[in-house]
């Protein structure tokens, strides 16, 4: 069975869709079917590949912490030149919110090939292994910078930030 979902994350749902078809009398078979069909949520784990062959996985809608692990597992799985991961300012963060930004970085930087923070934590995530200096790029709205230079044919970018709009035209006109 194929789906259009971005992530293992997903499977108890698919389960829960194809138990809800299977007990209103669909077959597997059309279950399977129109599950096929089901588009991912905006801004929810959204594969969009651009003309020039990046394919972003909008992952923007609202950025929880505890949503992260799943995400980086889908990176990990995921089969491209290279995978970029963009991590903005994260929510539902709860108290010491700088050390779990280093740890966060930390996670980014075992499944990423090129890690961007950006938003008014990244400096924590500097505090972890991070592979740029920080104050070198400190700002959603200088990354773009970065992104636009680095971007190629084949890569993944998983974009986590809150202000991704704030990237510049490496992620305008993604929908």
């Amino acid at each position: 069975m194929r789906t259009r979902l971005c992530g293992a994350h997903f499977v108890p749902s698919v389960l829960g869709a194809i138990g809800g078809g299977l007990a209103s009398g669909l077959s597997l078979t059309e279950c399977a079917e129109a599950i096929e069909h089901i588009a991912p949520f905006t801004g929810r784990m959204q594969p969009v590949t651009t003309d020039d062959g990046v394919t972003f996985i909008r992952d923007d809608f609202k950025a929880p912490l505890w949503t992260l692990d799943a995400s980086l597992e889908f990176m990990r799985a995921a089969h491209a030149a290279r995978k970029i991961v963009v991590i903005g300012e994260l929510s539902d963060t709860g108290p010491g919110k700088g050390e779990k930004y280093a740890k966060a970085a930390n996670k980014v930087l075992d499944v990423a090939d090129i890690a961007v923070f950006a938003g008014p934590w990244a400096s924590s995530a500097h505090k972890g292994r991070c592979g740029e200096p920080p104050g070198d790029h400190p700002r959603a709205q200088r990354q773009h910078c970065l992104l636009e230079r680095r971007l190629q044919a084949g890569d993944v970018l998983r974009c986590l930030p809150r202000q991704a709009s704030s990237l510049g035209s490496a992620y305008s006109g993604i929908p």
